[in-house]
């Protein structure tokens, strides 16, 4: 009995679902997508590991490498909170091409701040979901309020 209670609380664990994307944010209709398999195989090729999530990548816009939304759901809130701040701290201390990470409060969203690439980059946790959008500067601000009043899957 006590190794099927074992099985139980250690064993079949299931990964979240794939998140959903946006078809549209401010405008800039989602033109392509990777998601599953294709989108956490692209996100570990970026960080050199896997992030632990299931991952959807959504392309925006006509100038589809610019608007990127990278969307990473976790297990848990908890994981989602651990690896956004490994991200965070990575960034303070190494940088990686980007600029030392700021914060702001919209909502109830903690949002950090980012540039690099010529492209302005905004991440954030919401349950047990990661963010990162990335696009151009001058469309930074429509855009983020466009994706922090979009309602996503837990």
């Amino acid at each position: 009995m006590s190794i099927t209670l074992v099985f139980f609380a250690c064993g079949d664990r299931s990964k979240p679902s794939v998140p959903k994307l946006p078809d549209s944010l401010a405008g800039l209709p989602l033109s392509g997508a990777l998601k599953g398999a294709k989108a956490d195989k692209m996100i570990k090729r970026m960080h050199g590991k896997s992030t632990g999530g299931r991952s959807s990548i959504g392309y925006y816009g006509l100038e589809k490498r610019k608007n990127v939304l990278y969307l990473t759901a976790f297990e848990n809130q908890e994981q989602a909170e651990q690896s956004l701040a490994k991200m965070i701290s990575k960034m303070a201390n190494t940088g990686f091409g980007f600029t030392i990470p700021t914060s702001d409060k919209i909502g109830n969203d903690i949002i950090y701040q980012s540039q690099g690439m010529g492209l302005a980059h905004f991440f954030f946790r919401r349950n047990n979901l990661v963010f990162w959008w990335q696009t151009a500067p001058h469309n930074a601000k429509a855009t983020l309020a466009a994706l922090l009043d979009n309602k996503f899957q837990k």
